[in-house]
């Protein structure tokens, strides 16, 4: 928005004089083009960028401490708190940010980082290569109990300070997406004086360098975060100094409708994961509608292989076989969104179209010949399956708020063919306490990720029952390829191993896709530039937004 002032020159003051003269008829000469003096200029000023932002997220973050966290809610917040070393823009090319420049050795063994010599934690501590020695030490300590950082660190996790602006971190083996680690939300730093005095309750009490500054936490309500006035250090594209807004306001509304009516009623500013059948409404109504892809594993069911009946391979198959992907779009996204055919997501770098083929088509007779091959049969004509004196019993986990009505959905098309299913609600820590224990059959996922590394998180052995591998399968051919795949600097080589390791995945059955995951962000028009970073829901880029009145 503009203000114009209009300025009077010397004209005005020529009237006003000559109204006091006698009347004189004169010749007046013509005077060249560059010779008249301006007399009416128009001012352009900028009116102030500001604002208060109030922005809802369907789930509460659980900690915000980087080298503890994993959820995509928590790195939300965290992107307005922290900074990484290194920033990946939309084009896909690494750039400086809190390191001014790195190399790494011919092997691709050690990382040499030169660091910003200007940047001070909120707690007026300086960011220098202790620091980040002190960040990625604590990442990879077992007592730290990292859920995320740590895998992503990997092989990469001996630090040492060269200068007070120098780090060099050397690696056992090739991490070949060591830098997209490093950019993202669980490796970015935070002030090691703030872990000390904080000690346990440091993930309540967030000290970063970032352009937003913590000041409270109210659970189950809120988070309020306020801008950083030092801030003279953002990433290349945007503007340097201070943030534009006043505050963000961070509140958690898990319903989708709630959601929804909380934009409408102005309540919120903006909402994340809006339910994808209200955005030809929403747009309607003249709210701004942003509809993102969030790549990487998601909008899937991890299915136990090592827990009945999803144990057997024809079980697995046939659940595949046996749902319709493009009916949870038609009947609950509202028509918005595209089936997903494979354990990763077409944003995914080396994602392999081929793999489509495998289960791409609804075919619920194949599902039911599976199950009949196996021994499953329905001896007591109730519509469920049995062998050996044992019920076709599946048991499905989900995250309250996600998603209302697929569970139901897919427990009413699996029924079809002869499940039965229980459906749990778990939020975390349940949710994840009761995967790694072995209590589902499906558990619902979504974890972004634009790197094909992703599927060592979730599919390698060593992950299973400590981690994220809530399919505890086990293959050495797999294995294999996952490690290959981050220590493959070669892209032709790197993508046929991201090949193999799709192909393995769905020809053993470990994962049940349903959509493509989208991130629908609605808002009301006064929001300016709030962007999305490549992950489309969890690097948010608050920095240059503002509101206009």
């Amino acid at each position: 928005m503009k203000l114009r002032y209009l300025v009077t020159g010397l004209i005005m003051a020529s009237l006003l004089l000559g109204a006091c003269q006698p009347e004189v008829v004169e010749v007046v000469k013509e005077v060249p083009v560059e010779q008249i003096v301006e007399v009416e200029k128009i001012v352009e000023v900028e009116a102030p960028k500001s604002g208060k932002l109030k922005f809802t997220v369907p789930v509460e973050p659980d900690l915000l401490d980087p080298s503890v966290s994993s959820s995509r809610y928590d790195a939300v917040v965290i992107s307005a708190l922290y900074d990484a070393l290194v920033f990946r823009n939309n084009d896909g090319d690494y750039v400086p940010w809190l390191a001014e420049s790195w190399d790494v050795s011919a092997d691709g063994l050690v990382w040499t980082f030169q660091l910003r010599s200007d940047v001070t934690f909120h707690d007026g501590t300086p960011f220098n290569a202790e620091a980040v020695k002190f960040n990625f030490d604590r990442a990879v300590d077992p007592e730290t109990k990292s859920q995320a950082a740590a895998g992503q660190l990997g092989a990469c996790s001996d630090t040492q300070v060269l200068s007070e602006y120098e780090v060099q971190i050397t690696c056992s083996a090739v991490h070949a997406s060591f830098l997209e680690r490093l950019s993202g939300a669980f490796l970015r730093q935070y002030s090691p004086t703030a872990v000390e005095a904080f000690g346990e309750d440091y993930g309540v009490n967030p000290v970063g360098s970032g352009p937003f500054i913590f000041q409270e936490w109210v659970p189950s309500s809120h988070i309020t975060v306020t801008p950083n006035p030092d801030y003279n250090w953002g990433p290349p594209g945007f503007h340097q100094g201070s943030p534009y807004l006043e505050e963000i306001y961070f509140h958690f509304i898990g319903e989708e409708v709630s959601r929804v009516a909380a934009l409408k009623s102005g309540e919120t500013d903006v909402i994340l994961y809006t339910p994808a059948r209200e955005v030809a409404k929403l747009a309607s109504e003249e709210f701004k509608v942003k509809v993102n892809e969030v790549p990487g594993i998601a909008r899937v069911d991890i299915i136990n292989a090592a827990k009945a009946p999803t144990d057997e391979l024809a079980v697995r198959q046939a659940i595949l076989h046996g749902t319709d992907r493009q009916m949870i779009i038609d009947t609950i996204d509202g028509g918005v969104g595209q089936a997903l055919h494979n354990v990763i997501s077409p944003g995914v770098w080396g994602y392999d179209s081929s793999i489509e083929s495998m289960y791409n088509t609804y075919d619920p007779d194949k599902a039911k010949a599976l199950l009949e091959g196996a021994g499953w049969v329905d001896t007591d004509g109730d519509g469920i399956r049995e062998k050996d004196g044992e019920t076709l019993s599946l048991v499905n986990v989900h995250f309250p708020g996600r998603t209302p009505g697929v569970k139901a959905l897919i427990q009413a098309q699996l029924r079809e063919i002869g499940f039965e299913m229980e459906l749990l609600e778990k939020a975390n820590p349940d949710n994840m306490q009761f995967a790694r224990a072995k209590g589902h059959n499906l558990e619902w996922m979504t974890w972004g990720s634009t790197d094909p590394s992703i599927m060592g998180n979730l599919f390698h052995s060593r992950h299973a029952g400590n981690a994220w591998n809530y399919a505890f399968y086990e293959d050495a051919r797999l294995d294999e390829v996952l490690d290959l795949i981050d220590q493959t600097v070669d892209l032709d080589t790197r993508k046929s191993l991201v090949q193999e390791a799709q192909k393995i995945i769905m020809e053993a059955a470990l994962v049940l896709p349903l959509t493509i995951d989208i991130n629908v962000v609605a808002m009301h028009p006064n929001i300016q530039d709030l962007s999305f970073g490549p992950s489309g829901f969890y690097d948010v880029y608050f920095y240059d937004t503002y509101l206009i009145e």
